[in-house]
């Protein structure tokens, strides 16, 4: 990296901490500080990055939201840390011969937080409110209608459940759920993982609605449930006395505390007013290494910049040699260096990570594949110099992204590689919330995203960008679409591979829709006198079994 850009961002760095103190930090009102205090009550604090969606589990589309939900219900499977299903809700489950319809055992010890028995009903119901919420506001529902019989059919807001009776799921009896599938999925249990397959009450979650998930007295089916909410600042979470495995439960509360300030989280932290902070600067590897308190779990994430393509507003963009030219101009070497965390940022130039699994047991599917995008700064000036731009003449493009301190040093250094290439990047920062909104309904030119791997498999990343999957079209096209439906129709294994590759080469070495910056993976502190904590590859933490060592 040149001298001049690791001065820089040492200033940078230095500045980003620059006036946080306690007062930065929003804290409960509760008097116990941790689980060792004398009082009887077991307290574990979680400092989050941002502010969660109402938890309605249809909706939690976002790992903020999904922490949330993912303690106030109970799914049919969950993925444990190797990123298999493993069984919740359901016991067992059974496939047919030609693999398209799955039967699930579900426990028969489940009940809601207000002791009514959970049923098959309830998870059939959640699922068809699901489809129903549309793919807008329930993102994962699209895993429903891509599979699921006639699901696709009623896959927007104007349908009820009670309109959805030819759809394939259904209850046989209280405790086993048959689903009948277009087409065999053999990951189909890792996709009960996710919130939109979740059980809810029909008469309290309001169809195409989702503010309702704000009342605690809501009854809920996760190990804990809520005792009181405001997703601005502060959840407060509580054993679900009703929940199968409360017995195992060691923690009375857990306490979801939001701070955007990555610096302030980490005064917080060190001043013992959190046990868990999940939203830190990289300084903190350099700051922890070799403690007790740093956690590094890895995860299989992406981060790209995500490219509004057809946006009239930004007609430059729709010129695929730009978006090349964009791409060829990052030095994505450079970019990890900068971001100075070790091996935590690795450069990526495909669309789909490492650590997804190839066509053969010893391939991964990024090495597979190869490298399908490069650095070439010569050839992206000329490319920009043959469409009339020049220091005199600059392209404006605006970068969107979240407030954070790694999103932030990752904006500036695009803007300075991309200014080498004619292009003036102006920078816009937005609360999460609001980023996560505008991004999803295109108000952006170019945005930062990421996604970790919802289930081990490269269609998770490569089924994205399907134009029936995107609330607001920003990428892909007919033959991209063609190339999805082929892959998931085959029962050939080679060929499903064959076309998967086809597709991410067409996605990034042809068409550049979305520009891969690095792979990376979560890092938190943990107060190392808690145990428990459950971590999966795709980067999320499941805090229902944390124990306090006494």
């Amino acid at each position: 990296m040149k001298k001049g850009l690791k001065l820089f961002l040492s200033v940078l760095m230095g500045l980003s901490l620059v006036g946080c103190s306690s007062s930065d930090s929003s804290t409960s009102d509760d008097t116990s500080t941790d689980a060792s205090s004398t009082s009887e009550e077991k307290v574990f604090r979680v400092a989050t990055g941002g502010e969660a969606n109402y938890p309605d589990p249809a909706i939690a589309g976002d790992s903020i939201s999904a922490a949330v939900t993912e303690l106030l219900y109970t799914t049919l499977y969950v993925l444990d840390e190797n990123g298999n299903a493993e069984a919740a809700g359901a016991t067992s489950y059974e496939v047919s011969e030609d693999g398209l319809t799955y039967t699930f055992h579900l426990r028969e010890d489940m009940y809601w937080s207000d002791g009514e028995p959970l049923t098959a009903d309830d998870y059939v119901f959640g699922i068809k409110r699901s489809i129903g919420m549309g793919v807008a506001d329930a993102y994962y529902s699209t895993y429903i209608n891509e599979y699921v019989v006639n699901a696709v059919n009623y896959s927007d807001t104007t349908y009820d459940v009670a309109d959805m009776e030819d759809v394939g799921v259904y209850a046989t009896d209280d405790y086993t759920i048959v689903f009948e599938l277009t087409q065999p999925c053999e990951f189909f249990p890792s996709l009960t993982a996710m919130g939109a397959f979740a059980p809810v009450r029909s008469e309290y979650a309001t169809e195409h609605d989702y503010t309702w998930a704000d009342d605690v007295t809501v009854p809920t089916c996760g190990a804990y449930k809520l005792e009181s909410i405001d997703r601005a600042s502060e959840i407060v979470f509580v054993k679900n006395e009703y929940y199968y495995d409360y017995d195992n439960l060691t923690m009375d509360k857990i306490i979801y505390v939001v701070m955007t300030d990555t610096s302030a989280q980490l005064l917080a932290y060190q001043n013992g007013e959190i046990d868990f902070a999940t939203n830190l600067g990289t300084e903190v590897i350099s700051l922890y290494e070799g403690t007790d308190d740093l956690v590094m779990p890895g995860g299989i994430i992406n981060y790209y910049i995500q490219l509004n393509n057809f946006s009239d507003d930004v007609e430059a963009l729709q010129d695929v040699e730009i978006r090349q030219a964009i791409s060829m101009a990052i030095d994505r070497e450079a970019l990890c260096e900068a971001l100075d965390a070790g091996e935590l940022y690795t450069p990526l130039y495909g669309f789909v990570p490492n650590n997804i699994p190839g066509s053969t047991d010893d391939e991964d599917f990024r090495t597979e594949g190869g490298d399908l995008t490069y650095y070439d700064l010569e050839a992206a000036k000329a490319i920009m110099e043959s469409k009339g731009y020049s220091e005199d003449n600059m392209l404006e493009l605006e970068y969107y992204y979240n407030e954070a301190t790694v999103h932030g040093l990752v904006a500036q250094i695009l803007q300075s590689q991309l200014s080498e290439i004619y292009i003036n990047v102006t920078l816009k920062t937005g609360e999460i919330r609001t980023f996560f909104d505008d991004r999803s309904n295109g108000l952006f030119e170019m945005a930062r995203n990421a996604f970790s791997a919802d289930y081990l498999d490269a269609m998770t990343y490569l089924s994205m960008w399907r134009t029936t999957d995107q609330d607001v079209v920003t990428a892909g096209d007919e033959y991209y679409d063609s190339l999805i439906a082929q892959a998931n129709a085959t029962t050939d294994h080679d060929e499903r591979y064959e076309l998967m590759h086809e597709a991410e080469r067409y996605l990034i070495e042809e068409m550049m829709w979305e520009v891969p910056l690095f792979q990376y993976g979560t890092y938190y502190l943990l107060n190392p006198e808690y145990t428990g904590v459950k971590y999966t590859p795709q980067g999320s933490a499941y805090v229902a079994y944390v124990t306090y060592a006494e």
